[in-house]
């Protein structure tokens, strides 16, 4: 076989087909006789299947391949699960699944898939095993549960992330877009900054020691103690009060402040 006939044999698979729901709208004769012999009403059934698509299957970008966006919410960081909507599920995923593999995700059960963390573009991370799995939820949307993903990168509400599912590799391909806690830490460090200078200059906050202590919800509980570089010059800012004694500030900021 030469090399354009293994290159035609290879997008084939990826050609306009895709899953969709066939519902059994009417009784079968069988079914109707059952149905008047137990006197019950006929129940409407549904079955995936696969049908020729009209339209080209979705271009990945691969400049920007995040087909589905998410915002995380309080139930999915309590969850430790990524709720993907019925639309996006079936045309962004399982579009590219067999139709054996996507009966036994439809019919309730959990399907083990591989997730690859490219947030940091140098040292991608893999996530799989019994916990990293796709399963539907009972409003026919879907949900992507991945606890240690959740973990290792902190997510919480707010936070915005990029999904699609990579038919080259057949895994997802994942990565943080938005943090909405290193935003408010970074605005809640300048306001303090400012507030301390007591007039405005040039200010960049190098970098931030580790006792900073931002909850899921958005509150944060810091230490005013960073390097901070104002005009040129370094330095040490601790705290407030006397002879520059350390001490614990408690401050409380709110997201929906900057909302």
């Amino acid at each position: 076989m030469g090399e354009r006939e293994c290159s035609l044999l290879l997008v084939k698979p990826l050609l306009s087909l895709k899953k969709t729901f066939f519902y059994n709208l009417f009784p079968s004769k069988e079914e109707e006789e059952a149905c008047k012999l137990n006197n019950t009403p006929y129940v409407v059934t549904r079955e995936l299947i696969e049908i020729r698509d009209i339209y080209p299957p979705p271009k990945i970008d691969l400049e920007n391949p995040w087909q589905i966006k998410i915002k995380i919410t309080s139930y999915e960081v309590e969850a430790g699960a990524l709720l993907i909507p019925y639309i996006e599920t079936f045309e962004y995923i399982l579009r590219y699944w067999t139709l054996d593999m996507a009966k036994i995700l439809v019919n309730g059960c959990r399907v083990c898939v591989q997730v690859w963390d490219v947030t940091t573009d140098n040292a991608p991370k893999k996530y799989e095993g019994e916990h990293v799995y796709l399963w539907m939820l009972c409003n026919d949307d879907y949900a992507l549960s991945c606890i240690e993903l959740f973990n290792n990168n902190r997510l919480g509400v707010g936070d915005e992330i990029g999904l699609f599912w990579d038919p080259r590799s057949s895994n997802f391909m994942f990565k943080l877009l938005y943090n909405q806690r290193m935003r408010l830490i970074h605005f809640l460090l300048f306001e303090l900054v400012i507030g301390i200078s007591g007039f405005l200059a040039t200010i960049i906050v190098d970098s931030v020691l580790a006792l900073v202590i931002v909850d899921r919800n958005g509150q944060i509980f810091i230490r005013m103690e960073m390097l901070i570089v104002m005009n040129g010059h370094c330095s040490w800012l601790l705290a407030m009060g006397e002879n520059a004694k350390a001490e614990l500030i408690h401050h409380s900021w709110s997201k929906q402040a900057l909302s």
